[in-house]
């Protein structure tokens, strides 16, 4: 039976956690997107995402903004969250996927987020 996309996605994100946290740099996730790669029946099974490394960032996003979220009530009905810019599409995730689960989760109409162009090292 092939592994859904989504278990794939947080066995990934764990390692991705365990291997950064004891400084071993992680190239890539996922298979590099080709055209041939995309071609119909070319892959028989199991998860494949042109983005899968982009899921894993943004899952894991998810998963801290949640916590700052929990550590941080009262919820505000406009919460205001600052990301270094280069981090952003991982936060908002992709499609806005985060932002649009953090609204239904909390029942937020807006959330606001700030890329922020200063540099600033790390994020876990």
């Amino acid at each position: 039976m092939p592994m859904p996309l989504d278990d794939a996605v947080n066995i990934c994100k764990k390692t991705l956690l365990k291997l950064e946290n004891a400084d071993i740099p992680v190239v890539r996730l996922g298979l590099q997107p080709t055209p041939e790669l995309e071609k119909k029946g070319t892959i028989i099974a199991g998860p494949y995402h042109p983005s899968f490394r982009q899921l894993v960032e943004s899952s894991i996003f998810f998963d801290m903004a949640v916590r700052l979220i929990e550590e941080c009530r009262p919820y505000d009905r406009k919460p205001v969250f600052r990301i270094a810019a280069k981090e952003y599409s991982y936060f908002c995730g992709q499609k806005n996927e985060n932002l649009a689960r953090l609204k239904e989760r909390y029942g937020w109409e807006d959330i606001k987020v700030i890329p922020e162009m200063r540099a600033w090292k790390g994020y876990r």
